[in-house]
C-alpha cells in the first residue's frame, strides 16, 4: 500500500516531495498506484515514479529494462559510468507493495543491451560480447558467452552493444562507429567492415546457439542504439547522427534496413546532404544505387536510444504505434514519442512535420517545421507521449529516457539514466504543468473522434487514398486552421478531395465540425 503523503520507500531508498532541487517531485495524486511526477503526458495517461536513487547508492547509470514476467519483476542493466568493469545487472521485484533492488551480476563491462532470448533465456550485451543466461529463483544460472569479439577498444567512441532478435531468433547487432566522422581512421576499416553497421548472427534452433560467423547486414550506420523488428519482417533503425557543432544540424534518421544496404555515414547526412569533410564522396550521396536514403528524418540531435511497437490495449491512444525514446539534451530531446505506422510497421509519411524545441533563452517551447540541409523529402510526424520534460527547479529534472519495456498489464516502464530513475506510464489523469498555459497546443491532436456524419464523408471521399491512421495528421493546425480544413476549403494548388467534389451539404457539415473543434 503506497502512503498517500508521498513518502515512498523503495528498498533502502527514501525520497519525499520536499527533496532537494534536481529530483522528481510528485503531486498529491497517484498514477495508477504510483506517485505522479510533474511531467505532462498525452490524454488519459500519467507518469508514475517507481524508483529514484537520488543518492546513487545502487543505480549509477541505468540503461535498459526488460519485463521478466507478469508479477512485476524486471531486469535492468546499469553501466556504472563510462569506465570498464563497473557495470551491474539488477533485478527489480515487487515486495509488499514496494519495489526492491537486487544485484544479480557485478563488474560487467559497460552493459547496455538487454532482451528476452529463446527458450526462456535472457541476453545481455557488454562492450565486446553478448551473454545468455537463465533466471531461476531470482538468480542467474547457466551464464555463457554467445557472441564474442565485438569491436571495442580503449578509444572507441561508441562502445555500447545493442541488439534485437528477428522472428527466427537471429541476432541483429549494432557495431557502432569508433569515431564521429571517420576523420582519423582508415576508411575501409571505419566504414565498411569492422564497425559502423549492423551484423546478423544466425540462430540454430537445433543446437540452440548462434553461429560464430556473421554477415554484415548493413553499413554506413554511425550508431544504432534504437532497433525494432516488426512481425511483417521490417527492421527499423534509428540513427544517432554525427555531432556537428550546429545544434540545428544534422537531423537524426529512421532507416528501413535492407540487406547489404549502405546508409551514408560518414559521407552523407539528412536526406542527401554531403559532409564537408568528405566532399570528394559527394557522388555517393546523390546515387540511389550506392546510398540508401533515410526513410524519414527525426529532429536534430534527439539521440534515439530505444524503439518498440506497443501492442497492448491498456493505453488505446498508443495501440499499434511505434514508440521511441529521445535522450537528447541540446534543443530537442528528453521525451517519449509515438508514430502511426502502416501494416509493415513503417511510420506513415506526409509532406511536412513539426517538432518542439525546448526552452532556450526563454520560458517557452517553440514549434518548428522540419527544414534540413539537403532537403527532407516526406517525413513522419510524431506524437509527443511525454512532453515538457525540461528541467524546472523544484518541479523536475531534465528527463533522460533510455530503455523501455511493456509490462504484462500494458503499462510502459521507462529508465532515466541521468536521474537514476525508473518511471511507469499508465492510465490516469495527466499532470497539468505550471508551464501548460504558455503553450497548450500539442504537435498533433490526439484521439479525435469523428461524428457519424463526418465519418460518412471521410469514407466516401477519403478512404481511397488515406487510411484511418492518417486521421491525426489531418487535424494538425497550420496557420490557425486544421490541415484538412485548409486543404478542403482554402488550398487552390492542392485541394482535397482530389477524386470528387463535395456537395453543399457535405461542405456545410464539415464547416460546422471544424468550428466545433475550435471551441
Amino acid at each position: 500500500m503506497f502512503i498517500r503523503n508521498m513518502i515512498f520507500i523503495v528498498g533502502s531508498l527514501l525520497f519525499t516531495q520536499q527533496a532537494a532541487s534536481g529530483i522528481y517531485h510528485t503531486t498529491k495524486n497517484l498514477c495508477d498506484g504510483f506517485p505522479q511526477v510533474k511531467v505532462e503526458t498525452i490524454k488519459g495517461t500519467c507518469l508514475g515514479l517507481v524508483i529514484q536513487d537520488k543518492n546513487k547508492k545502487r543505480f549509477k547509470k541505468p540503461r535498459k529494462i526488460v519485463s521478466v514476467d507478469g508479477d512485476g519483476t524486471f531486469l535492468v542493466t546499469d553501466m556504472g559510468g563510462w569506465s570498464d568493469n563497473k557495470g551491474t545487472l539488477f533485478l527489480i521485484a515487487k515486495s509488499g507493495g514496494q519495489y526492491d533492488i537486487q544485484v544479480l551480476l557485478e563488474k560487467l563491462n559497460l552493459p547496455h543491451g538487454l532482451e528476452k532470448g529463446p527458450n526462456n533465456t535472457f541476453l545481455l550485451g557488454e562492450k565486446d560480447k553478448i551473454v545468455e543466461f537463465e533466471l531461476k529463483d531470482n538468480k542467474v544460472h547457466n551464464l555463457n558467452v554467445v557472441v564474442k569479439d565485438l569491436p571495442a577498444w580503449d578509444k572507441h567512441l561508441h562502445p555500447l552493444t545493442h541488439f534485437i532478435l528477428d522472428s527466427d531468433n537471429n541476432l541483429i547487432v549494432n557495431t557502432a562507429a569508433s569515431t564521429d566522422q571517420c576523420l582519423d581512421s582508415k576508411l575501409d576499416e571505419c566504414a565498411f567492415s569492422k564497425e559502423a553497421g549492423l551484423r546478423k548472427y544466425h540462430y540454430n534452433s537445433k543446437s540452440k546457439s548462434w553461429s560464430n560467423n556473421f554477415e554484415i547486414l548493413a553499413s554506413g550506420l554511425r550508431n544504432s542504439m534504437a532497433l525494432a523488428f516488426h512481425p511483417s519482417g521490417t527492421i527499423l533503425q534509428a540513427e544517432n547522427s554525427m555531432d556537428f557543432k550546429n545544434a540545428g544540424e544534422p537531423y537524426e534518421e529512421i532507416n528501413v534496413i535492407e540487406p547489404k544496404g549502405f546508409y551514408g555515414w560518414p559521407y552523407c547526412y539528412n536526406k542527401n546532404a554531403v559532409n564537408a569533410a568528405w566532399i570528394n564522396k559527394k557522388d555517393v550521396c546523390s546515387s540511389s544505387e550506392q546510398y540508401n536514403e533515410p526513410y524519414t528524418l527525426l529532429p536534430p540531435h534527439v539521440a534515439p536510444l530505444d524503439m518498440l511497437y506497443y501492442d497492448s490495449d491498456l493505453i488505446p491512444e498508443l495501440s499499434g504505434k511505434l514508440l521511441m525514446s529521445w535522450h537528447g539534451y541540446r534543443i530537442v530531446g528528453n521525451r517519449i514519442v509515438a508514430y502511426d505506422v502502416d501494416r509493415f510497421g513503417k511510420p506513415i509519411l506526409r509532406e511536412t512535420a513539426y517538432f518542439y524545441r525546448d526552452p532556450y533563452k526563454s520560458s517557452k517551447f517553440t514549434k518548428h517545421q522540419f527544414k534540413a540541409a539537403g532537403g527532407t523529402g516526406k517525413v513522419a510526424q510524431h506524437l509527443e507521449v511525454t512532453t515538457k520534460w525540461n528541467s524546472v527547479d523544484g518541479v523536475r529534472p531534465e528527463g533522460a529516457p533510455v530503455g523501455m519495456t511493456v509490462a504484462s498489464d500494458g503499462s510502459i516502464w521507462i529508465v532515466d539514466d541521468k536521474n537514476q530513475s525508473v518511471l511507469r506510464l499508465s492510465r490516469g489523469a495527466p499532470y497539468k504543468g505550471e508551464l501548460a498555459a504558455q503553450d497548450q497546443e500539442n504537435i498533433v491532436l490526439s484521439n479525435i473522434v469523428l461524428p457519424n456524419n463526418v465519418q460518412k464523408i471521410v469514407s466516401k471521399h477519403c478512404h481511397a487514398c488515406h487510411s484511418k491512421s492518417d486521421y491525426q495528421s489531418w487535424f494538425e493546425k497550420v496557420g490557425g486552421r486544421y490541415l484538412a480544413e485548409q486543404r478542403i476549403f482554402h488550398d487552390k494548388e492542392r485541394p482535397m478531395p482530389i477524386n470528387s467534389t463535395l456537395n453543399q451539404k457535405e461542405r456545410s457539415e464539415l464547416q460546422v465540425f471544424f468550428e466545433q473543434l475550435r471551441k
